[in-house]
C-alpha cells in the first residue's frame, strides 16, 4: 500500500480540483472535467486522460535479493 500512496494522494487533489471546475456533483461532469487539471503533487505533475486514468505514472523495478529489496529502475 505505501507504494501507491503518492499516486493516490495526488488523484485525491486532481479530483477536487475538477470538482470545484465542473461545479457539481455529477460523475460524467467531474470526469470530463479532469483533463484540463494539472497540478505539482508528490510524484511530480499530475494530470488525467479523457478516460480518468494518470498520465506519467512511475512503476519501479525491485529484485528480492538475500531477503531484501535491491531497486532496479524507476520508469515513467
Amino acid at each position: 500500500m505505501q507504494v501507491y500512496s503518492p499516486y493516490s494522494y495526488d488523484a485525491i487533489f486532481v479530483i477536487a480540483e475538477a470538482i470545484k471546475a465542473c461545479g457539481q456533483a455529477d460523475r460524467a461532469a467531474i470526469t470530463a472535467a479532469m483533463p484540463a487539471t494539472a497540478l505539482p503533487g508528490l510524484t511530480g505533475t499530475s494530470r488525467s486522460t479523457k478516460r480518468a486514468t494518470f498520465k506519467n505514472g512511475a512503476i519501479s523495478m525491485f529484485k528480492v535479493k538475500d531477503g531484501k529489496l535491491d531497486y532496479i529502475s524507476t520508469s515513467r
